[in-house]
């Protein structure tokens, strides 16, 4: 077998050219097919360009352009504010909207038994504060009343049964004197009161009545039987007719309330 040279063995097989070659063919049949593909286009487009523009309407106005612009604006305007929904989200607004009714009506229903029965309870509390405001008057004047006719009972000086003079009822007692007189309904009624015992207090008890029209009745306390017997002097010595009626302590004072069990003193 022949040897091969020893330079021909070392020297490398080089592929450029043929890269070359197969880079070229690519680039022009991707030409000629773009050229293809964008001819139909192409006639289209020169075809359709001077119809366009024989075509073509006339500039708008800006009296026109401006009338378009504001429609468009007031067209956005009211879909802005009533936006469009379906049938599905309507229905369920006006299932809310009855239910919301419903609860509406019901309140006010609750709200007019309400007042109804407020109403009512300001009418019977109104009743009832009338009617307790009347009892209160009836049974203060029973027992005003019912004070008179006890102390008519144990008073034992009439007027004109002993002296044809008007009684003057001088209770004396610890703490001083009270003094009573008769009243037009025949009652012993208070009518002024005194803490000074003397005969100086006794004076201004009795100041603007006189001894010639009026006597004085002395209520004797068994537990101011000292001070009735000083003031008993001092009114004999200023000329006063005197009449005393002992009072039982038990009973309580003279003008004081007395129970309905209570009997006259003897």
């Amino acid at each position: 077998m022949a040897r091969r040279r020893r330079g021909d063995r070392d020297t490398p097989i080089s592929l450029f050219s043929f890269q070359d070659i197969m880079a070229a063919v690519t680039g022009v049949m991707m030409l000629v097919t773009l050229l293809v593909a964008l001819e139909p286009l192409a006639d289209e487009l020169l075809q359709a360009a001077p119809r366009a523009s024989a075509e073509a309407p006339p500039m708008p106005s800006a009296e026109s352009a401006r009338a378009l612009v504001q429609a468009l604006e007031a067209e956005l305007e009211r879909r802005l504010t009533s936006p469009m929904v379906d049938e599905r989200t309507i229905a369920e607004l006006d299932r809310h909207v009855q239910a919301m009714t419903a609860t509406l009506e019901d309140l006010r229903a609750r709200r007019t038994r309400v007042e109804t029965a407020l109403s009512r309870a300001a009418q019977q509390k109104a009743d009832a504060e009338r009617a307790e405001t009347s009892a209160r008057m009836t049974l203060e004047e029973a027992e005003s009343r019912w004070s008179r006719e006890q102390l008519r009972s144990r008073v034992r000086f009439l007027p004109g049964e002993r002296s044809p003079k008007a009684p003057l009822f001088l209770e004396v007692r610890r703490d001083g004197c009270v003094l009573g007189e008769f009243a037009a309904d025949g009652s012993v009624v208070e009518a002024a009161r005194s803490e000074n015992m003397t005969a100086e207090g006794v004076g201004q008890l009795l100041r603007g009545r006189s001894p010639e029209a009026y006597q004085v009745v002395l209520i004797a306390r068994q537990d101011a039987l000292e001070a009735f017997a000083s003031i008993r002097e001092a009114l004999h010595a200023q000329g006063w007719d005197l009449g005393w009626q002992l009072w039982d302590a038990r009973e309580g004072g003279f003008f004081d309330a007395t129970p309905a069990s209570a009997e006259p003193a003897p």
